[in-house]
């Protein structure tokens, strides 16, 4: 499998602003991206499961076709996009298995119930599924292992405006646009869009009260103190049921890396000076800047 693109999403490089759209077409074959870092993800979310499944997985019944419609999409994308990696065989018991053959692990095709749960654990991201309901989308179900500091039980069945409710400023500068989006999203197209936030844990899941499961260890010894957290989101519309599978994939980076990439460092200061009061305190940054000045001044030169 491929190296981690962490450093390649660095999205406050290209776009300061921290509320804006930044969709861009996706070649179908890029939806999904596995990498190196398959299993941290993999065992994030078996072990969230087991711990609490509720927290990490919710559906609604009218969920369920298009759950199976995205669990055929995907395997169907993984096993031609990603043929490499995985290949669906005949178990010797009988039934069909899918293998990622870079990890050793096998899942059964067969089951029928949590297809979407069962589907994201063939891939690193987390995934929601939103379906219309009296001319707005609700999140109908949702795989989602690596929130950040939001709880899944109190989003289940919400229309958009309201899970976006607590974003400060957002329903106002882009809710038109978000719904637009959805209203005229085509099967035949796939967007992609990045989010980022700055935290000082490198825990895959952050929820409200706080992280759970074990950090992700870096063998750079880099990351004792804060991560930059950048979200790619996926969107496409499933033919069938019209339903939108929406996809987060978590990147968590020591801020130091972000040194070897010439300009990074002062584009996020940039971008970090240019959030209001709010959104600052919605992103949980005032307790980090006195850190976060640190990093900047010592990578500008500037004597502490």
């Amino acid at each position: 499998m491929q190296q981690s693109k962490a450093l390649s999403y660095l999205p406050f490089v290209e776009q300061p602003d921290w509320i804006h759209m930044g969709l861009k077409s996706l070649p179908a074959g890029n939806w999904i991206e596995p990498d190196k870092e398959f299993l941290k993800y993999y065992h994030n979310k078996v072990a969230l499961f087991a711990h609490k499944p509720e927290r990490v997985y919710g559906e609604l019944p009218e969920s369920l076709n298009a759950q199976q419609e995205f669990a055929d999409c995907l395997l169907e994308h993984l096993q031609t996009d990603h043929g490499e990696h995985y290949a669906m065989q005949i178990s010797p018991r009988g039934g069909s298995v899918l293998e990622l053959k870079d990890a050793g692990l096998i899942w059964s095709l067969d089951s029928n119930s949590r297809r979407l749960w069962d589907a994201s654990l063939w891939i690193q991201d987390d995934v929601c599924l939103l379906q219309e309901h009296e001319g707005q989308y609700r999140l109908t179900a949702a795989s989602l292992a690596a929130p950040s500091a939001w709880c899944l039980q109190e989003k289940l069945g919400k229309p958009l405006f309201d899970i976006h409710s607590s974003v400060p400023g957002l329903n106002q500068v882009i809710g038109s646009q978000i719904n637009h989006v959805m209203q005229k999203l085509s099967p035949l197209r796939l967007f992609q869009r990045f989010n980022w936030g700055i935290k000082a844990s490198s825990h895959l899941a952050l929820l409200p009260e706080g992280p759970v499961g074990k950090p992700l260890q870096h063998r750079d010894g880099l990351g004792a103190g804060l991560f930059l957290r950048v979200e790619r989101q996926t969107l496409r519309r499933l033919p069938k049921s019209g339903a939108i599978v929406f996809t987060i994939r978590v990147y968590v980076t020591a801020i130091e890396r972000l040194e070897s990439v010439p300009g990074s460092l002062a584009a996020l200061e940039s971008a970090v000076s240019g959030l209001s009061a709010k959104a600052a305190r919605y992103k949980g940054l005032p307790a980090l800047y006195p850190e976060l000045r640190a990093v900047f001044k010592r990578a500008s030169g500037q004597v502490l």
